[in-house]
This record gives C-alpha cells, sequence and structure tokens, in this order.
C-alpha cells in the first residue's frame, strides 16, 4: 500500500508544471503549481477512506492544465456530511487509517481536509472543491482561480486579495482603479459565490478570499 501510494504521488509530481524563485544570492527554490502537501493529503484521503467492497472500482488521478483530480470509489462515510467535511473525521476504513498514522503519514487524524485548505490558502491558490455521489468522492485542486472558474478579472480580484490577507473596498478601489459602482457589482458577484467573504459592517467592512462554496451552504458548481 505504502509503495502504491509514493509511486502515485511521484507520478503526480512529474506531470506538474514547476516555477522558480531566487531571493537575493540564495539557491533556486522550485514552486510546484499545486504544493506537494496538498495532493499528497488528497491522495492519502482516497486510499485511506474508498470503498474497498467496491473492488472492481479504481482510484483514478487525472491531470489537467492547471488542474487535477482525485476520484475515489464511494461517498462521503456513513454520518458526514459535505458541510461537516474538514471539522471531525469519520474513516471508513479505520484499521487503514491507524496505519498511515502509525507510519508518519498522516499527523493527526481528522485534520487532512484543514491542512489542505491552509496549505493552498498558504500559496495564494483557490481552496480544494470537494464534491460526493453515493458512489464516489472527488476532490479537484486547481494551480489558479482563473483554472478553478473564475472569469480574468474576477479571478485578479480574488489573486490579490489573497497575497493580502483581507482589504477594504477602498484599498480594492484604488489598486484596480475601478470606481465603487463598478467593484461594489463585482465584490457582490464573489460573495455570492463564495470566492470571498465580507466582515463587518458600513465603513469597517473589509473582505477576505472564502472557499468557494455558494452562500447556500452547497459546493460551487463549476461554470
Amino acid at each position: 500500500m505504502e509503495e502504491q501510494f509514493e509511486a502515485a504521488s511521484g507520478f503526480i509530481r512529474r506531470n506538474l508544471r514547476v516555477g522558480y524563485r531566487i531571493e537575493k544570492a540564495g539557491p533556486r527554490e522550485e514552486i510546484p503549481e499545486i504544493p506537494e502537501p496538498v495532493f499528497r493529503e488528497a491522495l492519502l484521503n482516497a486510499v485511506t477512506h474508498r470503498d474497498y467492497f467496491a473492488d472492481a472500482l479504481r482510484i483514478y488521478v487525472h491531470m489537467h492544465p492547471q488542474r487535477m483530480e482525485i476520484d475515489s470509489p464511494g461517498g462521503l462515510p456513513y454520518g458526514l456530511s459535505m458541510a461537516e467535511l474538514g471539522t471531525r473525521t469519520a474513516p471508513r476504513n479505520r484499521l487503514l487509517a491507524d496505519l498511515f498514522y502509525r507510519t508518519g503519514y498522516v499527523e493527526r487524524l481528522g485534520s487532512g481536509i484543514y491542512r489542505m485548505r491552509a496549505a493552498m490558502a498558504a500559496a495564494h491558490l483557490p481552496t480544494p472543491r470537494f464534491s460526493s455521489t453515493e458512489y464516489a468522492f472527488r476532490v479537484e485542486i486547481f494551480s489558479s482561480f482563473e483554472a478553478a472558474g473564475l472569469m480574468p478579472e474576477e479571478a485578479r480580484i480574488c489573486q490579490w486579495l489573497s497575497t493580502q490577507g483581507k482589504a477594504s473596498i477602498i484599498q480594492l478601489m484604488n489598486f484596480f482603479n475601478l470606481p465603487k459602482t463598478s467593484m461594489h457589482r463585482r465584490l457582490s458577484k464573489l460573495v455570492e459565490d463564495g470566492w470571498i467573504v465580507s466582515h463587518g459592517s458600513g465603513r469597517g467592512t473589509y473582505y477576505i478570499v472564502g472557499d468557494g462554496s455558494s452562500s447556500e451552504g452547497g459546493t460551487k458548481a463549476e461554470r
């Protein structure tokens, strides 16, 4: 099982684009388009939580330009909803989960989704998208906000906001050189679709990047 996991991780690593960063006179640092901890965690979740009674089905890794998908047999484990994903653990295969934990592949049981989201946020990338049916679970990981389905101008707003942490509408208007009406319209659409979240009220209102979920709490549909 460990050999298969490492082989699949190597396949993903070899097929990702890599950028480079050099600071001052330091060594060149490779920057993969998708952080390695994210795709390893997604793959680990697929192996740990798949439905092994569906032995005719397999875990599939699909590599596309600027995004990847991992599909595994079986939907969410019984008793776990999409709204609870990442907030508590309900392993379908507890013995397998304990094995990966004891061998050091898992830092803390039930924290994988949280770590994936945190790592993507730290890399200023959109949060992974999760979807589930009765028979399958899918995670999609994107290397840009535009690849996640946003229009270019929307993607630029989210990308800039992800690097700032938070910003007011005045700060956004100044940076993008847009009038208040135009910026408010774009922000309202992004809030409605869950890509950004507003906090506060009146002049104290500020915006942060969200997780791409709709205001109704469902997973945002790809456009």
